[in-house]
């Protein structure tokens, strides 16, 4: 049975979500930060090129959950890979399947690599007050079509050839 229009809860964030092997350098990237910001969460945060080690970012909450978004970015280089456009990243130890199926942090298992996050939209995190924890509607993803673009430049094993260009 298909739900009616409109019945589908929002989206938390619409984009793009690989693994890539963990390159131990830092990385650096043209946007919000330097600590994770969101949508509804940036007041802090300042617009200027940063660094950080990547995937190791993560703070611990009591139950394991993505986290270290930053917002508004234009650039971004981890070790050989360079992205540009406009979007929100995050770079992650664990993947999302993960930290969605396992309810501690002590029973998480290293994965081979580091996860990246590169959204068109994410929704805000919401907790504006104790009594009403939901996220305000105008920090929503509301829409049911979504179209972003970036440009992605692989480690150079393409032989000559332009970088893709990813449409989501």
């Amino acid at each position: 049975m298909a739900n009616a229009p409109g019945t589908l809860p929002p989206l938390p964030r619409i984009g793009l979500n690989f693994q890539v092997p963990d390159q131990h350098q830092p990385i650096s990237w043209l946007g919000y930060g330097p600590h994770e910001n969101y949508p509804d969460r940036r007041t802090s945060a300042c617009f200027l090129p940063l660094a950080a080690a990547a995937g190791r970012d993560d703070h611990t909450v009591h139950f394991p959950d993505g986290n270290g978004l930053r917002c508004d970015t234009k650039r971004w280089t981890g070790g050989r890979w360079h992205v540009a456009g406009d979007f929100h990243f995050s770079v992650q130890p664990y993947s999302t399947a993960q930290l969605m199926e396992t309810d501690h942090w002590h029973r998480m298992k290293p994965e081979n690599g580091v996860w990246i996050a590169l959204d068109a939209q994410h929704m805000g995190i919401g907790g504006d007050d104790s009594w009403t924890p939901s996220v305000l509607q105008q920090w929503l993803l509301l829409e049911t079509q979504w179209q972003y673009q970036l440009t992605i430049h692989f480690p150079n094993n393409n032989r000559g050839r332009q970088p893709p260009t990813l449409q989501a």
